[in-house]
Order: C-alpha cells, then structure tokens, then sequence
C-alpha cells in the first residue's frame, strides 16, 4: 500500500519539545515570559476552557530553566548538568 501524499502546504504540529526548543532561539531576541499559542488550546481546565494559571506557571518555569545567551540560566538554584 502506497503512503498517503501530502498537501501541500500542510504541516505537522510540533511537539512539546520542539516547541521548547524554538522558544530557546529566540531568548536572544525577546526577553520575559513567552507563551506559545497552541497551550491555550491544549491547557485546559474542567470545563474546556485555557487554564490560565497554569499556562502562566509553565511559561514562567520554561523562561527561568531556559539557557540564555551566557550559557546561564536565569535561575540556578541548585541545578547541574
């Protein structure tokens, strides 16, 4: 059976990590929290809707465990490689 051909234009949705990962590349650029778009939809609270608090929570936790520039991470406490 032959694979499906793709439309074109079409694209696949990036996991967490590949998420987590671009938001890295532009640390360099932006500074503070950023939250990706697509959390809002897969973050959610018992009655479907964003989860607010919590996105805000995850995306504060990325920005600090996230290595800047220096090769530092703005928080540090305790952590090795």
């Amino acid at each position: 059976m032959k694979p499906k051909p793709k439309m074109p234009g079409t694209k696949k949705e990036p996991t967490a990590d590949e998420l987590i990962g671009q938001i890295g590349t532009l640390r360099n650029i932006l500074v503070g929290d950023i939250t990706p778009a697509p959390w809002y939809g897969k973050i959610l609270d018992q009655q479907c809707r964003p989860h607010y608090l919590a996105i805000t929570l995850l995306a504060d936790i990325v920005w600090r465990y996230t290595r800047h520039k220096d090769g530092n991470r703005k928080f540090d406490a305790g952590i090795t490689n």
